[in-house]
């Protein structure tokens, strides 16, 4: 998925979020993002750090389309939320996303940065 989204987001700095950096450095990733991937879990609630407007877009398993819980979350933060239903993932078994169709999904959805 990085690769693809360095290749097909050229114009953004995309970064991968791990578990190894220190929790501000965590939330400093996260404030400074225009847009988070990430597949549901707990690492989706350091999404209060991110700034208004921020495309928070959510891997589910398959026929999920929304989690509720994060869905919430990013309207009362006002960050912009995508449920994205991932083909043939299951709850008990590791997610293979389609990197092509998530880089579609966010050039759709992220505005441009606005003019000063």
């Amino acid at each position: 998925l990085l690769l693809t989204a360095r290749r097909g987001l050229v114009s953004c700095d995309v970064r991968e979020h791990s578990e190894d950096v220190s929790f501000s450095s965590q939330l400093a990733l996260f404030r400074d993002a225009n847009a988070v991937i990430a597949p549901h879990g707990a690492g989706l609630s350091n999404m209060v750090a991110c700034k208004p407007l921020t495309l928070v877009v959510e891997c589910l398993v398959a026929g999920r389309e929304i989690n509720i819980l994060y869905a919430v979350m990013a309207y009362k933060l006002r960050l912009r939320y995508i449920g994205h239903s991932v083909r043939q993932a299951r709850q008990d078994a590791p997610m293979s996303v389609s990197a092509d169709e998530v880089v579609r999904l966010v050039k759709t959805n992220l505005s441009p940065s606005p003019s000063p």
